[in-house]
């Protein structure tokens, strides 16, 4: 596995597992630079998005790159689309499930409601909302596009192009996908692989499909459900004040 991975030359570029780590390297370079950039802003609430927002048109200039000079491939081939119901199928069910996981929470006596819907930011509601719409649009965007469309198909690529390889691939992409997640604030080993897990769930919309939308709609409507809507932690990250807390 590792031989087809990163050792050989295929058409005169590199292995995929070459490829994929120029462009893991290449994706949290962006992330680092961008991240950083947007610290020094003293408006918390812009500070809060502003660098998910800048981070898709980078991803996809990084995609662009990538696709020409490493992949030696078309940019199409990622899968990246605007398909609206696809998109909106999958922020659909992506609410859905959340709604589902947490509704089972409180049934269980996991976790119980302690307060109303509130903004933490000084800020009128519609704009919060927008805010959040913003954030979590733009990281579903960027993660699918360089998580599924770039990684997991250059892992397919390098594991062979077999159904069954393509579904390990779709497991090896979702456990990189939770193991980055690492690196964000209060992260765990169990967020990771939840995170992990969910990237399965994605995956698998990605190679059922073949193109990104509902993979996007689904990534959106989990975080959007989890943060502005249930005020639960998304990757590490509080977006309003918390309105839940364990169960006595």
């Amino acid at each position: 596995m590792l031989r087809r991975l990163f050792i050989e030359t295929d058409r005169g570029r590199l292995r995929a597992g070459w490829r994929i780590g120029i462009g893991v390297f290449g994706l949290m370079t962006i992330i680092g630079v961008l991240a950083a950039s947007v610290d020094a802003i003293e408006v918390p609430f812009i500070e809060s998005f502003l660098w998910q927002l800048l981070a898709v048109p980078a991803t996809i200039a990084l995609a662009v790159w990538l696709a020409r000079l490493v992949d030696r491939r078309q940019f199409a081939e990622y899968g990246l689309d605007a398909r609206l119901p696809r998109l909106a199928m999958g922020a659909a069910l992506g609410l859905a499930l959340a709604g589902i996981v947490f509704a089972a929470q409180a049934a269980a006596g996991w976790t119980e409601v302690v307060s109303t819907l509130h903004n933490r930011y000084d800020v009128p509601f519609i704009a919060g909302w927008f805010g959040f719409t913003v954030r979590y649009g733009s990281v579903a965007v960027f993660e699918e596009l360089f998580h599924r469309g770039f990684l997991l198909t250059n892992l397919a690529e390098g594991m062979g192009r077999r159904r069954p390889r393509l579904w390990a691939a779709c497991i090896v992409a979702s456990a990189l996908f939770g193991a980055l997640h690492l690196t964000n604030s209060d992260a765990s080993i169990i967020g990771a692989l939840n995170v992990a897990l969910l990237g399965l769930l994605f995956g698998g919309a990605f190679v059922w499909t073949g193109r990104l939308s509902l993979s996007i709609g689904l990534h959106f409507g989990w975080n959007f459900a989890l943060g502005p809507c249930l005020g639960l932690p998304v990757s590490g990250y509080e977006p309003i004040s918390r309105r839940w807390a364990p169960a006595p």
